[in-house]
């Protein structure tokens, strides 16, 4: 009789078993310790002796995942016979520990669970492929955090892997650069194949800086091993709701004159001035919490404490033409503010040197 199936028969004949089943295992959980994934997959076994009176078989054998494929008898297992079940994992893409179960049913309705584990040293081409950013003694599995959107105030939590290559332990250590960003990697040593995986949270208002954030986490497996930088990106965004609460009903209005910045068609080597303004067109104090260009080569004048309803303030802005490069150019420019229903308007300096 083949396992993929059970004839009527048999079924009848394994529900009509009465008797509760009295196994003792041999040797139930398996480690497969340290594997290499070269290798390919690994077998294991478990065993057990039926001690009851009845003849008890074996109803269906079910690993955890696809990685693990298993195998058994479904032949009668007579009082003092010994059954074993195998099982195959297969360590193809899937360095690092594991950690898998085998779920064993019995034909007179008793289950069991047998344990799998072990730690597979990956193919530099696995490794490459799940763990892309090398670090010298560890490779890690980004190399760019994009947290998106961020509420002011809020805090965001996300995760970093890291795979150990030496056949000792490590240290790892990890340094972020912001009070505001707190990485904690999951264990202070790390063996051969071990993951180390790194939380990392970040604290909107810890960090307290509006508008795109980027931070760099330096990761090393120990004190003196080669380095590897990791960037934390985010974009704070003002908290609407909390403004509309505190604002009572007099809210600010932003708006942008001129929309771009236009800067002509020849722009010469040296320094251009020219002024943003910023017009509050709303009833109630409008506060800028930032102004920012992702260039270097533009930076702004003394932001206004405040600008009360129905005024307008002139900004400075400056470019340094020379640390451009030749030809058309469009530098963005994020403007943050405490207009609840506008907080982040985005503008241009734009022209040709």
């Amino acid at each position: 009789m083949g396992k993929a199936a059970l004839t009527a028969v048999s079924l009848l004949a394994a529900m009509s078993l009465c008797a509760t089943a009295e196994i003792r295992w041999i040797d139930r959980d398996y480690d497969f310790g340290l594997m290499k994934e070269i290798a390919g997959p690994k077998t294991g076994t478990s065993r057990f002796v039926n001690l009851g009176p009845d003849t008890v078989t074996i109803f269906s054998v079910r690993p955890s995942c696809g990685c693990t494929t298993a195998d058994y008898s479904d032949a009668p297992i007579a009082p003092g016979d010994t059954a074993v079940v195998s099982y195959t994992y297969n360590p193809d893409m899937r360095p690092g520990k594991f950690d898998k179960s085998v779920k064993v049913r019995l034909s007179n309705g008793d289950r069991y669970s047998i344990r799998i584990t072990g730690n597979v040293l990956g193919t530099p081409e696995s490794l490459a492929t799940l763990y892309p950013v090398d670090a010298g003694d560890i490779r890690l599995s980004d190399a760019v955090i994009q947290a998106g959107d961020v509420t002011f105030g809020r805090t965001r939590a996300f995760f970093v892997n890291a795979y150990s290559l030496p056949l000792d332990s490590i240290s790892p250590v990890v340094v972020s650069g912001s009070q505001g960003l707190a990485v904690t990697p999951s264990r202070p040593k790390a063996g051969p194949g071990d993951i180390i995986t790194y939380s990392v949270n970040f604290d909107s208002r810890r960090h307290g800086v509006y508008g795109p954030v980027e931070i760099p986490v330096t990761f090393r497996a120990d004190a003196a091993s080669e380095p590897a930088t990791v960037t934390f990106h985010a974009f704070v965004l003002p908290d609407t709701e909390a403004l509309t609460l505190h604002q009572k009903g007099k809210h600010p209005a932003c708006d942008l004159t001129p929309d771009p910045i236009d800067l002509g068609m020849r722009v010469g080597t040296g320094r251009v001035r020219t002024e943003l303004t910023v017009t509050n067109s709303g009833s109630g104090p409008l506060h800028i919490l930032r102004l920012y260009a992702p260039s270097d080569a533009v930076s702004f004048g003394k932001l206004p404490k405040e600008i009360k309803p129905g005024k307008s303030a002139r900004i400075k802005v400056e470019v340094d033409a020379a640390s451009l490069s030749g030809g058309p150019f469009r530098i963005p420019v994020d403007v943050i503010t405490d207009d609840p229903v506008h907080p982040h308007l985005q503008i241009s300096v734009s022209g040709n040197k």
